[in-house]
This record gives C-alpha cells, structure tokens and sequence, in this order.
C-alpha cells in the first residue's frame, strides 16, 4: 500500500499547466494502483476498476494533490458538470479535470468567449454561424430560462458587417424582444437568400455589358469571316475560286512577302 507522502502533488504554479498535469495524472495512476484504489485487472475507468469501498480514499487523495486555491475554482467549474450520482466516482472527476487541462475550458472562460468574443467569420454561412452559437453556448452553464434569447441575441450581434443591414432592422423591429431565436433565424436566411439574389442579377448585369462591349468591337475582315467578298469572284486571301471555307485556302498558313502579315498572299495584299 502506498504511503500519504508518496501521493503525487500538482504543480500549479507550472509555467506550462498542461505538460504539468500530463506527469501529474501519470503518477496519480500508479499511486492508485499501489493504493490498491483500483482493480488492475478490469478496463481503465470502467464502472469496475475503481474499487467501491476504496472510492472516497482515491477521492481525498485527488483532492490533497492540488493546492487549495487551485481546488475551490475546480469544484465551482467542475462540480456542477458531474451528476450527482457520479460524484463519488473518481473516473469522472479525472475526465473533467483532463477535459480542464487538456482540452476543455473552464465554464468561465466559455461564458466570456460566448459574451464578448464569439464573432461571425467573413463568409460564413447564416446555418454555420447558428450551428457555431448553439455549441458554444452549450459550453456555458445559463440558466435554462435565458436559453433562447441569449442565443438569438448574441447571433444576432455577432453578425459580420455584410449583414449590417439586417441586424439593425431587427434590432430596431418594435416586437423584436417578443422574436424567439428560430424566427430570428428564418429572417436571416430570407435575408442571406435576397444578398445571393443581388449577388446573381449583379452578375448577370456584368456579364450582359461585357458581351455588348465584346460585339461593338470592329472585326478584322482579311483574317475572319466569309472566303469572298460580295460581288467578287476570287478568294481575298490567296486570289484564287472561292473555297467553302476559309481553313480549305491554300494561303492561310502563309506569309505574305509584302508586309509580312500572315494569312494571305503578296498579290492580294492591300499594302501595295
């Protein structure tokens, strides 16, 4: 059985916390197993591998391995994700307090990032900006009374400037407070929906004026265009019967010797 001076202890003053915690929870492990807290023999973390009887123990010990301070902020952040049930089962306190170090953050830290930080990125879209404002308020621990409007509030003032429009029209709805966030939802893609709209005639403009720009433009008639000029007899590149089309000229490969343009030949040329 391993000895009170043998636990492990969690250096929180750590200039890298999560480095820290890593060596920290690797030798907690060991502790438990020469605590005989666990049953080595079952799956870590399984509902058998943390003996019943040795429960509270390995729990006191959990908590003399972290200075005081550092343990009240992670019973008020940690406490209230752990069901009730559970409270007493060490392999969820270890999952929380990795998910802490780790991975996760603090509910406070969330509840901050939700408030003030949670922005919408330029481009995204008005179902990808909703889909990223239910997950992290799911991060935060509200009341579920305020569920609905803190969400569809800060949706709404974390929209990007493109819909700078649409947020003050809603903001200044006289019964926007009586919106719930599904409606404020609907009217941002109807209004997501008439920016492609602008986008698509916007474009079709564009392409409209570049094509009666391209048609006004003069056409060179020596090197497109009919084999023949109307009224004439001969071919007006090589002089000879007209072809049935310009690729069956025996001078459209040649230079022309009298100003070196090709295409046609010498004695047709209009240079001379």
């Amino acid at each position: 059985m391993s000895k009170d001076s043998d636990r492990p202890m969690f250096d929180a003053s750590a200039s890298d916390r999560c480095r820290a915690f890593k060596f920290f929870i690797a030798n907690f492990r060991d502790y438990s197993v020469l605590g005989d807290y666990v049953d080595p023999t079952k799956e870590i973390d399984s509902n058998d591998y943390w003996i019943a009887a040795k429960r509270p123990k390995a729990l006191a010990a959990l908590r003399r391995a972290f200075p005081q301070a550092e343990w009240d902020v992670l019973t008020t952040t940690i406490d209230a994700q752990i069901a009730a049930d559970d409270k007493l089962n060490p392999a969820k306190w270890l999952t929380q307090l990795s998910n802490y170090y780790l991975g996760g953050e603090p509910i406070i830290q969330s509840t901050h990032n939700f408030l003030h930080i949670l922005k919408q990125e330029p481009g995204m879209s008005v179902q990808d900006w909703h889909t990223t404002v239910r997950l992290n308020y799911q991060k935060c621990d509200f009341p579920s009374a305020v569920d609905d409007r803190l969400q569809r509030d800060n949706f709404v003032i974390g929209l990007t400037d493109t819909y700078k429009r649409f947020r003050g029209d809603v903001i200044a709805h006289e019964s926007f407070t009586a919106l719930n966030f599904a409606q404020v939802i609907a009217k941002a893609r109807d209004f997501e929906d008439g920016l492609k709209m602008e986008f698509a005639i916007s474009q079709h403009q564009l392409e409209e004026t570049a094509n009666r720009v391209a048609s006004t433009k003069p056409i060179n008639s020596r090197l497109s265009g009919n084999c023949s000029v109307a009224g004439s007899t001969t071919c007006r590149w090589c002089g000879r019967s007209p072809h049935s089309s310009r690729s069956a000229c025996p001078a459209k490969n040649d230079t022309c010797h009298s100003c070196g343009k090709r295409g046609y030949w010498q004695h047709v040329c209009k240079g001379n």
